[in-house]
């Protein structure tokens, strides 16, 4: 004998139940959306077996606009599945109104990145960006045999491979004292 009595629902459970609609929707147009994913390779399939057999242009052209078409039902449904799954059910709130990202909370998005630099162990990034100092001046190291400028066209390793070598430019420039 089956008892009448029904056991309560847990509030997980209520929770579900009221999002039972917006499950099966976003299911079925997630079933249908991975199904429209396998329209390139039957596109493909179809072309290799049809068109290049028969060398058919109307053939090759009807498959394309086809394609074409499954393509923008497949954004079309994307869309619309997306769009389900961002409507909440009555007595939920969204989650935006509490917390740091509330209107009436003080702590601004730069702190909060800020605090996750920290904790992250981020904190090179802080030093560079926050605290920028008065750009320097590269040293000028003067060449010995005519005092001009030297220019750094390569850096090698201690075995003497290249490892960063200036690109050449079109027009030489002129380098050193005028003359």
């Amino acid at each position: 004998m089956i008892s009448s009595l029904k056991l309560p629902k847990s509030e997980i459970a209520a929770a579900l139940g009221d999002f039972r609609g917006a499950f099966r929707t976003v299911g079925i147009f997630s079933a249908i959306i991975n199904m429209m994913l396998l329209v390139p390779s039957l596109y493909m399939l179809q072309v290799y077996d049809r068109v290049l057999a028969s060398q058919n242009v109307t053939t090759l052209l009807m498959l394309t606009l086809m394609v074409l078409g499954a393509f923008m039902l497949t954004s079309a449904l994307e869309f619309v599945r997306s769009f389900v799954q961002h409507i909440l059910p009555r007595g939920f709130q969204k989650i935006r109104y509490y917390g740091w990202m509330s209107p009436n909370c003080k702590l601004q998005l730069a702190d909060v990145r800020w605090l996750v630099w920290l904790w992250r162990g981020w904190t090179y990034w802080l030093g560079s960006a926050m605290f920028q100092s008065e750009p320097r001046q590269r040293p000028v190291i003067p060449c010995q045999r005519c005092g001009g400028e030297l220019e750094l066209m390569l850096i090698t390793n201690q075995l003497g491979a290249t490892i960063w070598q200036r690109r050449p430019t079109s027009q030489p420039t002129q380098r050193g004292p005028p003359r």
